[in-house]
C-alpha cells in the first residue's frame, strides 16, 4: 500500500492546515490537490460557482451548536444556530418576493426533490421536463428514485432552436392531466415562458413547480422573469448564481408553506450546520445589494462572448447562441462525443461539461453536447477579453479533435500552459496568490447593508 506524502508546511493549506497535515496526511494532500487544481484551471462548470470572502468567512465559522428541525418546537430562548436559519428563511423570501420560504435544502436537488414531496403524492402522474434532453436526473430520470414514486410523462424540446413547445406540453397535459406540471430545469439557452406553463397548468388543475436552480441568480439581480409570482413552488440554488455555499432553497405560496416544511423536515432530516445556514444569509443579502446585478450583467456579457467566439470557429450551439448564462455546444456536426470533449478541455485546463442535446443519438454517458457556465470564472474576475481567450482556446481544441485524435492531444498539452497563466492571474476568491480585488469590492455594498439593517 502506497504511503501518502505529507502536504507541505506553509503550502495551499497554509498555516491554518498544519495541523490537519500533522493529523491526517492523505486528507491534507488530496485538499491540497483539490485546491491546486481549482487554481490552475479555469472552470466553466454551469453547478459551480465560488463564494464570495464574506460568505466563505461565514461558513469557515465552524459553528456546532446542534441542529433543530424546521418543526420543531422549542421551549427555551432561540440557540445562534435557530437564529441564522430563521434569518435565512426571511431573506429568501423576501429576495424573491415570496409568500413564504424554506431555506433548509442541502443541495439543489434536494430542493427540488421537496417541492416534489410538498406539491404531489405518490403514484400521481407528473409532467416534466426529459433528462434525456438535458434536464436533471431528478425530474423522473431512470437513475432517480423519483420514478419509482411517480408516474412520470415527459417533454422535450425542438431539435434546432432547443426551446419548449408549449402546443406539445398542453396536448400532453390534456392526455395524462398531471398533478404536477415542472418548469424550467432544462439544460439550453432559452428563458422559460413561465407564464404559458402557469396557463397550460391552471387548463388541467395541475400544481406547477418551477426548477431554477441555474436561474435563481438571473432572476434575483432582475435579469431573468422571476416565476414566483405564477408557481405553487420554486427551487433555487443558494451556490450556481448566488455564489453562496451549496444549498437549496424553496419558494411557495402560502397556502403550501405547512407543506414545503414537513416535505423538507421528512426527506430531508437534519437542519443544515449553523455555519451553513449563516453563509446562506449573507450570500441572500449581498444578492440583494447594488454590485450584484452588475455581476450577473457581465456574466451574460461572459457567456455572449464565449457563445460567439465558438461560433466563429464553426461550432454549432444549441439554439444557435444564448440569452442567458448557459451555453451549449453540440458536437453532432464535429464527430466529437460529449466525454471527449470534457476529458480535451480539462486536459488544457478547462473544466466542462458534458451534456446531452436535442435527439442525441449518443447514450448519456456520452452524449453529443458540451454545457459551458461562466458564473464562476467571472466570480474570479474574467472579463469579455478573457471570455473571447477562452472561445479561442475551446474552438481550437474542438476542431483539432475532429481532425485529429493524437494530434490534439498535443493541441491541448500546448495550450495549458495558457490558460493556467490565465488563471493566475485571476486567483480563486481567498486564495493567496494576491488579493482577490472583486470580492473586496463586494463586501463594500455588503458592508453598507449591514450598516443600514442596524438599528
Amino acid at each position: 500500500m502506497a504511503v501518502a506524502q505529507a502536504a507541505p508546511a506553509g503550502g495551499v493549506l497554509g498555516e491554518a492546515g498544519q495541523a490537519l497535515a500533522e493529523a491526517d496526511t492523505e486528507v491534507a494532500a488530496a485538499l491540497e490537490a483539490a485546491r491546486e487544481r481549482a487554481t490552475d484551471r479555469i472552470s466553466l462548470l454551469c453547478a459551480h460557482n465560488h463564494p464570495t470572502r464574506p460568505v466563505a468567512e461565514a461558513e469557515a465559522a465552524g459553528l456546532r451548536d446542534g441542529w433543530a428541525s424546521a418543526l420543531a418546537a422549542g421551549t427555551g430562548p432561540p440557540s445562534p444556530g435557530e437564529v441564522l436559519r430563521g434569518l435565512a428563511r426571511r431573506r429568501l423570501g423576501a429576495l424573491f418576493s415570496a409568500e413564504a420560504a424554506n431555506a433548509e435544502p442541502d443541495s439543489a436537488g434536494a430542493a427540488v426533490v421537496a417541492g416534489y414531496a410538498a406539491l404531489a403524492r405518490p403514484g400521481e402522474v407528473v409532467l416534466a421536463p426529459d433528462p434525456a434532453y438535458g434536464a436533471a436526473q431528478v425530474h423522473g430520470g431512470p437513475l432517480s428514485w423519483q420514478a419509482r414514486v411517480y408516474r412520470f410523462v415527459h417533454y422535450g424540446v425542438h431539435r434546432e432552436s432547443g426551446r419548449v413547445d408549449l402546443d406539445e406540453v398542453a396536448a400532453l397535459a390534456r392526455q395524462a392531466r398531471p398533478a404536477l406540471l415542472v418548469a424550467g430545469g432544462v439544460a439550453g439557452p432559452e428563458i422559460p415562458d413561465y407564464a404559458g406553463f402557469a396557463a397550460v397548468a391552471a387548463s388541467v388543475g395541475a400544481r406547477l413547480l418551477v426548477d431554477a436552480v441555474d436561474a435563481a441568480g438571473l432572476i434575483a439581480a432582475g435579469l431573468h422573469p422571476n416565476p414566483v409570482a405564477l408557481a405553487d413552488a420554486v427551487a433555487i440554488c443558494t451556490r450556481r448564481g448566488l455564489r453562496g455555499p451549496r444549498g437549496g432553497g424553496l419558494l411557495c405560496r402560502a397556502e403550501h408553506a405547512r407543506a414545503v416544511d414537513r416535505a423538507v423536515a421528512a426527506a430531508l432530516p437534519g437542519a443544515p450546520p449553523a455555519e451553513v445556514a449563516a453563509a446562506k444569509a449573507v450570500c441572500l443579502l449581498q444578492a440583494g445589494g447594488p454590485g450584484f446585478a452588475d455581476y450577473q450583467r457581465r456574466v451574460l456579457a461572459a457567456a455572449e462572448t464565449l457563445a460567439a467566439g465558438l461560433g466563429a470557429h464553426g461550432v454549432r450551439l444549441v439554439g444557435g447562441g444564448t440569452r442567458t448564462h448557459v451555453v451549449v455546444a453540440d458536437l453532432r456536426g464535429l464527430g466529437l462525443s460529449g466525454r471527449t470533449a470534457e476529458r480535451a478541455a480539462e486536459q488544457a485546463g478547462l473544466l466542462a461539461q458534458r451534456a446531452p442535446v436535442p435527439c442525441d443519438p449518443l447514450p448519456p454517458p456520452r452524449c453529443s453536447g458540451l454545457r459551458l457556465g461562466c458564473a464562476a470564472a467571472v466570480s474570479r474576475g474574467l472579463g469579455r477579453a478573457e471570455f473571447g481567450e477562452l472561445a479561442e482556446v475551446l474552438g481550437g481544441l474542438l476542431l483539432a479533435l475532429q481532425e485529429d485524435r493524437a494530434g490534439a492531444e498535443e493541441w491541448g498539452q500546448a495550450a495549458a500552459p495558457r490558460i493556467a497563466a490565465l488563471a493566475r492571474r485571476f486567483p480563486v476568491p481567498g486564495g493567496t496568490a494576491q488579493p482577490y480585488a472583486a470580492a473586496q469590492a463586494e463586501a463594500q455594498p455588503y458592508a453598507a447593508a449591514k450598516a443600514q439593517a442596524q438599528p
